[in-house]
């Protein structure tokens, strides 16, 4: 069995904690028995003097220049051929090399990290006191070993691969090493540095190629690099070489003999420790907790030596912060849990158990945290403590979860009680096992008489079965709430309604395991229901009312919208041709004779709109007397011509009767035919046809007939021509602009003349054929048709009276001036209210004519300031000209003080008739 050798190691380091830590690692060597000595760099250079240490780690972290000045001092007193082995620890791996060009940094055989692994540094360690020892070696009888069998003993001593390469010769001696380490033979090997390069990784040949290797030949007496060569086999291993560099009398290199050790276990040793810590580093900074390693020695004194990422989210601060001051992590926990549970676990450190624990922590923004933590320790022979490893967690929600659980109980019992309604818990089988203080109160019962006789007994006889029925219906579904009205025994022996609820509790399994629910008292809703019932009724009457009224408006707004377009047609033609074209005298009399008579239709027909309204509502009058549907179609055509012609329709009349007379309202007569023939006209494309045709059925019946050849009516929508608000797609029926109220408007027209009428179509693109049936005017009952002559107005029958127009309309005061004046009037016109009581007193007038319906003051109001002056004409006749024409619109003026409410538009001769009779 192999015996551990012994070999001095010297740790020079300012930070005690660094030497604790290096010495810890170097005494698991297994090969070696190592003797640690430990100094400060101050000290360290007399201590390496005297003791003469096989290695020196020498720490460069706190002080680079101290350190190359300790090699420095050090080459100084010992001399280049007597220096022990140095190795460097560091931040940075290549620290070293770019940032110092001192004289003395190729002594360091090896720059090591300060976070490389254990088995880095013991690996490292071994290898400088291995090269070493052979370097002394081999230069004590390098003659004898590279002709003898001992050199190559030596070799196989050391497991490498030991060579001499002759820089002026080119040439290299290798050990039998080479067949173990590349599985090459000597034989095979050729005896040249560059066979030995073409062995290399490419990724790592410039090692050998670029300025490391220039600056080693140039300033190094020793070197170590590491790269990989390829296997016999074809595969990479890591090597490590070291190597002597000779020199000539001018210091020229002329000798490089080194050695060439497999470190690819090592090497993968390190990726695999560097993929745990990954691994690891990659939990603590994800963990949601605190994990911390603090040292604990029997006087119960202490030091941190390690806090993991995670304490920043748990208490605030980072690992920095907490081990550079000690106290600080003490200083936040709360002064009461410190005392009461941090400090008595030191007894629980000492017996080396586990334990968790909570307190109160203050975290660095101001909150006071719940903290968890987990402890556990160990004790450690060498360091003579405890080493105690805490695992913290944040438990701040979980306790605000609690606290708030414990609330919520405290608020259910306090509900439970207070609330007027008796509230029961229940087992999935309906056996009461709670009920509130009210169920007391309510029934007289205590509360274990009720869960001991049931609820059963305290239902009305008559309601029993149909409760035992629905709770059995209910709890068979556990998605099912449970809620019923039965009646319930009351305190003085009567029994009252109540509603009952109740709400089931389901496990992770699906069954109820209680019912939670809750008695209200409604005998008195009960006993109001029918009066709730008749005040709900009354409201749906109100309502369907109230909706009856808003149709009401809707569609009487729409048939304005789309009746009052026909009657402009014929007025906006003649009016525009007479603009652009200059007629003869016959040519222009008939355009105004057109334009007089639509106006004078507009203006019926907009009275007539009004009784539309009523129509809908089904009390629309009818102004009967006979009239010739002949001349009211021939009326009719004349007006839509101008529309057909520019669509270039051929349109025409086929009367098979001059002479044919109903009992009917000719206005609305008028309105069926137009709006017939319009539609026709409107849905028929250019160059089709649209004929009207009147003919008498019998000696009681007439029949109009109007016929196109549109785009006609689908068979599905036919039905349903006549509907209000009915329109569809690709028929003669569809308003385009309109709300399909044109033939539901004949309809009503129809049938209030007692008529009848029905639609024909072929199809969709075959035209449409719409007939009316009237009853005609027996003989008895017709009498000639004939017009009433207009009785004659004298031009001077307002000669020199003064009139006050008053209209915030120009044209309106314009027109009034004109009309009155023809007659004979003085008239001034005022805009406003203000203007026409100053126009007032000066002016004089013997009648005032206002409008109503005026910017800031009415006339309502004109009226009322003029009755109140005191002068001697502050009664004079007046006449309210509006466009108001309700009942109560009337009332208001006559309340106002007018004596006359005219609506507009209003014939000149009615208002000079007006105008005539209040003067008198």
């Amino acid at each position: 069995m192999a015996t551990q050798q012994d070999r001095t190691i010297l740790i020079i380091s300012d930070c005690a904690e660094d030497r604790v830590a290096y010495r810890h690692c170097l005494l698991e060597e297994s090969k070696y028995n190592y003797k640690i000595l430990e100094a400060e760099l101050r000290v360290g250079l007399t201590l390496c003097c005297e003791a003469k240490p096989d290695c020196v780690l020498l720490d460069f972290i706190e002080s680079k220049t101290g350190g190359f000045e300790f090699i420095s001092n050090l080459q100084a007193q010992m001399g280049k051929s007597y220096l022990p082995p140095l190795i460097g620890i560091t931040e940075y791996r290549d620290e070293m090399m770019g940032t110092c060009n001192c004289s003395v940094r190729h002594l360091v055989s090896e720059y090591l990290v300060k976070t490389s692994s254990p088995d880095t540094l013991r690996i490292a360690v071994r290898s400088a006191i291995e090269i070493n020892e052979l370097r002394h070696k081999l230069q004590a009888s390098e003659a004898h070993f590279r002709t003898s069998e001992q050199f190559e003993l030596a070799a196989e001593a050391v497991n490498c691969l030991i060579f001499d390469l002759d820089l002026q010769t080119n040439t290299v001696e290798r050990t039998r090493g080479l067949m173990e380490l590349v599985g090459y033979t000597l034989s095979e090997a050729e005896p040249t540095a560059q066979w030995w390069h073409q062995l290399i990784h490419p990724d790592d040949i410039n090692y050998i190629k670029g300025e490391e290797l220039t600056t080693i030949l140039e300033s190094k007496q020793r070197y170590t690099g590491e790269y990989r060569v390829r296997h016999k086999q074809g595969h990479y291993l890591w090597v490590q070489e070291q190597g002597i560099i000779l020199r000539d009398a001018n210091g020229q290199a002329v000798r490089i003999v080194g050695s060439t050790v497999d470190i690819t276990r090592r090497k993968q040793a390190e990726e695999a420790l560097q993929r745990s810590e990954e691994k690891l580093a990659f939990v603590l900074n994800n963990v949601n907790a605190s994990i911390s390693r603090f040292w604990v020695f029997p006087n119960q004194d202490w030091k941190s030596d390690y806090y993991s990422p995670g304490c920043e989210k748990i208490f605030g601060y980072t690992s920095q912060e907490l081990l550079q001051d000690k106290k600080l992590w003490l200083s936040r926990v709360a002064p009461s849990d410190l005392e009461n549970v941090i400090l008595p676990k030191f007894e629980n450190i000492f017996a080396e158990q586990t334990v968790s624990y909570e307190y109160r922590f203050y975290h660095k923004d101001g909150s006071l945290r719940w903290i968890n933590d987990t402890l556990t320790s160990q004790f450690d022979q060498t360091e003579n403590a405890w080493i105690v490893t805490i695992i913290a967690v944040d438990i701040t929600e979980r306790k605000q979860v609690l606290e708030a659980l414990w609330e919520s109980t405290e608020r259910y019992r306090y509900v439970v009680e207070t609330v007027p309604n008796i509230v029961w818990r229940a087992c999935s089988n309906g056996n009461s096992d709670f009920v509130n203080h009210r169920w007391v109160e309510y029934t007289g019962c205590d509360v274990e008489q009720a869960l001991q006789m049931g609820w059963l007994q305290f239902i009305h006889p008559d309601d029993v079965l149909r409760v035992q029925a629905f709770w059995q219906s209910t709890t068979s579904n556990t998605n099912s709430l449970y809620e019923i009205q039965y009646r319930l025994k009351y305190i003085d022996g009567t029994y009252r309604w109540n509603l009952v609820r109740g709400y089931p509790i389901i496990d992770e399994r699906g069954n109820v395991i209680k019912w939670f629910g809750s008695c209200t008292d409604i005998h008195d809703q009960k006993e109001l229901e029918a009066q709730r019932n008749q005040l709900l009724a009354e409201a749906q009457a109100a309502r369907e009312e109230a909706e009856l009224a808003n149709r009401t408006k809707d569609e009487f707004l729409a048939i304005v919208s789309h009746e009052l377009r026909s009657p402009l047609n014929a007025i906006l033609g003649w009016t525009k041709l007479l603009k652009t074209r200059n007629f003869d005298s016959a040519n222009t009399a008939r355009a105004l004779e057109v334009i007089e008579r639509n106006t004078v239709a507009q203006v019926q027909l907009i009275e007539d709109l009004l009784d539309i309204s009523r129509m809908i509502r089904g009390n629309l009058r009818l102004t009967l007397q006979p009239v010739n549907l002949a001349t009211t179609i021939e009326t009719t055509v004349n007006n839509l011509r101008l529309s057909a012609d520019a669509k270039k329709i051929d349109l025409q009349i086929r009367n098979y009767a001059t002479k044919c007379l109903v009992l009917g309202d000719m206005n609305r007569l008028q309105q069926i035919v137009s709006n017939l023939l319009t539609n026709a006209i409107k849905f028929t494309p250019s160059l089709g046809r649209v004929e009207i045709c009147l003919k008498i059925v019998n000696h009681h019946t007439t029949q109009i007939t109007v016929t196109d050849t549109g785009k006609g009516i689908s068979a599905d929508f036919l039905p349903y021509i006549f509907e209000r608000f009915r329109q569809v797609e690709n028929t003669t029926t569809r308003a385009k602009d309109g709300l399909g109220l044109g033939l539901a408007i004949v309809r009503h027209l129809v049938e209030l003349h007692n008529g009848a009428i029905t639609a024909s179509s072929l199809g969709s693109g075959q035209g449409a054929t719409f007939t009316v049936t009237l009853p005609l005017l027996e003989q008895e009952a017709t009498r000639q048709e004939g017009q009433t002559g207009q009785e004659e107005i004298s031009p001077t029958i307002l000669s020199n009276k003064k009139i006050l127009v008053v209209d915030d309309e120009p044209d309106n005061c314009t027109y009034l001036s004109c009309a009155l004046e023809e007659y004979g009037a003085i008239v001034t016109t005022a805009s406003c209210v203000k203007e026409a009581l100053a126009i007032f007193e000066e002016f004089q007038p013997d009648i005032i004519i206002s409008d109503i319906g005026m910017p800031e003051e009415d006339g309502h109001t004109l009226i009322r300031k003029i009755r109140q002056l005191t002068t001697h004409n502050c009664n004079i006749p007046a006449i309210a000209l509006t466009a108001y024409t309700k009942q109560e619109d009337r009332e208001r003026s006559r309340n106002a003080g007018f004596q006359l409410h005219m609506t507009k538009p209003v014939e000149p001769i009615e208002l000079i008739k007006a105008i005539s009779n209040l003067i008198k």
